[in-house]
């Protein structure tokens, strides 16, 4: 890594040196790479100075930085010809395709260019900035909604969507830009007991798929407002670990941004994918011609209570555990529970009497998903993996998998109503006595059949020696950025408000007196914590 950094920062000095000479009316000579017919002979052409200075300066990248897909620059010329190549990024019909990466990089493009049988190659260096990182406080993007009818934001509710139009203010490629976006949109309150906070978790649904920050365009945004999360830090540890495992796991892509309602600021937010199936994003299309029409299934005892279903119609109980078929959309007329939702309970069924006889599960489920998944809620001790936001999916022909992980603000230490310490095991095991069939039922019964357990163990010593070096450097690179970040939004929800229905941080955490505590919080929580599990999960 070092010698490729050194080697595109000397293509670099070259290339400016050559700009430089330039300037002075000095002219690039380069030998032929032609391969086109000509009268002049090859040693011929090599001796014919080609000054290649005008064609320099046209093709010379303006912009700081690549954070979004870049229009390569051209040549007027006709006679000129100009070839892109780029070893780290594609490049598709003159666009630099940018493809978010996790960490920002270093990089270098070339142009070749060719004319009068003589042909240069122009290097520059490029720097590509992730948008998962938190961006410098300057380049904070902020979404900025316009609710319709004078409405304010008191009167955004959680049934019913209220309409208004939307920009961006955004830095793309280095340059602060003012972004109107086409299409209306409709906005509610979401969330469950969090929507009863003073700052407020919101779903946008946009008319026409729209694509924000370089996200994959579609029509709905879930804008998170991390209230009770001080460090606002713990949904985004968990969807950046769903990328350290993208052969198992369905990633939701994030942003951190800044939010104005009617020119109010709100506050900093999370902006995310809501977890739906939907061609640009997650492309999986449920074909309800077939029994196995394909189907995302999340298991909530919340929903169940708020009276969201109708047993055997789209939801269905499995050991006293409310399963909700969110995909496909049951009220759809090709939808025929006797068909659809018969299929996919028994077929969850399968899955249960399989696990109870510790043989024939391996067909029915994908044992690395499962795996990895249930590491990671045990990692970040997320308090629902027993309890709600858990997804499943099952592609048409496919075994069922669980992902994407989902509702991680109550994780990490953060909720005074469950055993929240690093230490002690917790998606398998029952710890409220006065509240039955409280343990995650796939979880329990994997982790005691021998063969499972041993892989979970593994991929766990996996996770330490490869996995958390790369999460440590993550909230390392981003450790100043969240603090700037974070003054602002502190100004407007302060650090020791805590104010609504309830107010789960523990008492220790309460006690914090800066934001960089529950920062350091975070990152010591997650690395006690494997360190505990791998010296506590015995081999069977």
């Amino acid at each position: 890594m070092i010698q490729t950094f050194m080697n595109n920062k000397i293509k670099f000095l070259i290339a400016i040196g050559a700009l430089i000479l330039s300037s002075c009316d000095l002219s690039f000579v380069a030998s032929s790479t032609s391969t086109m017919e000509t009268s002049t002979t090859t040693s011929e052409i090599s001796s014919i100075p080609v000054d290649f200075s005008s064609q320099i300066e046209a093709l010379t990248i303006d912009a700081d930085y690549i954070n979004e897909n870049y229009l390569l620059p051209t040549l007027a010329d006709s006679g000129t010809m100009v070839s892109w190549s780029c070893e780290d990024m594609e490049i598709d019909d003159g666009v630099l395709i940018y493809s978010n990466p996790s960490f920002d990089y270093l990089t270098s493009i070339d142009a070749t260019i060719s004319k009068g049988g003589s042909a240069y190659t122009h290097t520059q260096s490029l720097l590509v900035k992730s948008q998962r990182n938190a961006p410098i406080t300057s380049e904070m993007p902020q979404l900025n909604l316009t609710l319709a009818n004078d409405l304010q934001e008191p009167d955004i509710y959680y049934e019913d969507y209220i309409r208004g139009v939307a920009n961006l203010d955004h830095t793309v490629n280095g340059a602060r830009e003012n972004t109107p976006l086409i299409s209306p949109f409709g906005i509610r309150i979401r969330g469950n007991s969090t929507r009863y906070f003073p700052k407020r978790s919101y779903r946008l649904r946009f008319d026409q798929n729209t694509a924000l920050l370089g996200m994959a365009a579609a029509k709905n945004y879930i804008l998170l407002a991390n209230h009770i999360d001080k460090s606002l830090i713990r949904n985004g540890v968990a969807q950046f670990l769903s990328y350290l495992y993208p052969e198992t796991m369905h990633p939701l892509d994030f942003r951190f941004i800044e939010l104005t309602i009617n020119r109010e600021y709100m506050g900093q937010y999370f902006m995310m994918e809501r977890v739906e199936f939907q061609k640009n994003r997650w492309n999986i299309e449920s074909d309800l011609m077939l029994d196995d029409a394909g189907f995302l299934l999340e298991l909530d005892y919340r929903a169940f209570e708020n009276g969201d279903g109708v047993e055997d119609g789209n939801f269905f109980w499995l050991d006293y555990r409310p399963y909700f078929i969110r995909e496909p959309d049951y009220v759809d007329p090709l939808y025929v529970p006797a068909r659809h939702t018969r299929y996919i309970k028994e077929y969850m069924f399968s899955v249960n009497d399989a696990l109870n006889n510790g043989l024939g599960y391996e067909s029915l489920i994908d044992v690395d998903n499962f795996i990895d998944f249930f590491m990671l809620q045990e990692i970040m001790k997320n308090v629902d993996v027993n309890f709600g936001s858990l997804y499943l999916f099952k592609e048409t022909g496919q075994p069922l998998r669980m992902s994407p992980l989902w509702d991680f603000d109550i994780s990490l230490g953060n909720g005074d109503y469950f055993p929240s310490q690093a230490e002690g095991h917790w998606g398998w095991t029952d710890f409220w006595g006065d509240f039955d069939n409280n343990n995650n039922l796939f979880f329990t019964k994997l982790m005691e059949i021998p063969t499972f357990r041993n892989q979970f163990i593994a991929r766990l010593n996996d996770f330490q020696n490869r996995v958390l070096p790369i999460l440590n450097a993550w909230l390392d690179a981003n450790h100043q950025r969240l603090i700037d970040n974070a003054a602002r939004n502190l100004e407007k929800w302060p650090l020791e408000l805590c104010d609504g229905p309830w107010c789960p941080i523990p008492i220790e955490q309460r006690e914090f007196e800066t934001y960089e505590q529950h920062l350091d919080f975070v990152k010591n929580f997650i690395n006690t914590r494997v360190e505990w599990m791998l010296n506590n999960i015995t081999l069977l």
